[in-house]
């Protein structure tokens, strides 16, 4: 799966002039984001890979848990990606 299960995204943006993607979500640990991270950095759809902002939140309902709130901003390229279902190339 593209995305880590410890992660919930929360709002996905692009602007299509750049094919800059802003993700806004929240890991369940610092590790899960890291995780994240490296996967778009090595998926050869994606670059620039971009952490913008992380900060680690107390849960109420965890008993005094946490979970990593993020921004990050990724350069998507359509000449890379394949389709989920086929593993054909996908047309942009």
């Amino acid at each position: 799966t593209a995305v880590p299960s410890d992660i919930t995204v929360n709002s996905v943006s692009l602007d299509e002039k750049t094919d800059t993607i802003l993700l806004q979500g929240s890991a369940a640990s610092l590790p899960d984001l890291n995780r994240l991270t490296h996967q778009l950095d090595e998926h050869a759809a994606f670059q620039n890979v971009l952490l913008s902002q992380h900060s680690t939140k107390t849960t109420k309902e965890d008993q005094g848990g946490s979970h990593s709130v993020f921004t990050l901003t990724v350069t998507y390229d359509a000449r890379h990606s394949t389709s989920h279902l086929t593993g054909v190339p996908t047309q942009r």
